[in-house]
């Protein structure tokens, strides 16, 4: 062979050679994102496994348990001495099925001071369908709840829960953080996390302007 053909043959063996590697270099990150999302939708079902197992199948919307809602206007109240608030919902679960609560939270506008929830509690109700605003322990609560309240986490709500002679529905009360002086909070919704049987419910209901100002306080 003379010195060009050696010449042209190690040219194209350097080319083969670096289109090859180039190859084998541009097949690297694509094989880095397979494996990527491979590894992202093993952890998605793991994750999802991971909640059917510690919560059960996972039911759709508010599923039988009944708040009342509002959806306008404001509702609101002065705190003139900073004591804490008690806001009381009826309650009633229009299932087949006995609900147990799990946990409730509230959810507050972020344009208001910062609304803290220290206990959510489950009496029997007085009245029939009473919601009330007002001190933990002035009237209204005397007048829409009977005495000895407790946790709200682990109470039973019967199934089919209406107001009848010798049966008061179970009622909801709120125990939040009085405003400060020249301050108010808004309560925009109140989450219930529950469960029928093996079903777990998020139940979001919400409370559109629920206010409570502290002395000097304005609601807009």
């Amino acid at each position: 062979m003379n010195t060009a053909s050696q010449t042209t043959s190690s040219v194209l063996h350097d080319r083969l050679v670096s289109t090859d590697l180039g190859a084998k270099a541009g097949s690297v990150p694509h094989l880095v994102k397979r494996q990527a999302r491979w590894l992202a939708a093993t952890a998605v079902a793991v994750a999802a496994v991971g909640a059917f197992l510690v919560w059960g199948p996972i039911g759709l919307g508010n599923g039988p348990l009944w708040l009342p809602t509002t959806s306008g206007g404001v509702w609101s109240w002065s705190d003139l001495r900073s004591e804490p608030v008690a806001y009381v919902l009826s309650t009633e679960n229009h299932g087949h099925g006995a609900a147990i609560i799990d946990s409730v939270v509230v959810t507050g506008s972020p344009l208001f001071a910062p609304l803290v929830l220290q206990h959510a509690l489950i009496g029997r109700a007085a009245l029939w369908g009473c919601t009330s605003l007002g001190p933990f322990g002035g009237p209204g609560l005397a007048s829409c709840v009977q005495p000895l309240l407790h946790r709200a986490a682990g109470a039973v709500i019967p199934a089919g829960t209406l107001l009848i002679v010798g049966k008061h529905d179970p009622t909801l009360v709120l125990e939040l953080t009085g405003p400060r002086p020249g301050q108010c909070w808004d309560l925009t919704s109140v989450v219930v996390r529950y469960h029928v049987g093996i079903k777990h419910y998020v139940g979001t209901y919400p409370q559109a302007d629920i206010i409570s100002c502290g002395a000097g306080g304005e609601p807009p």
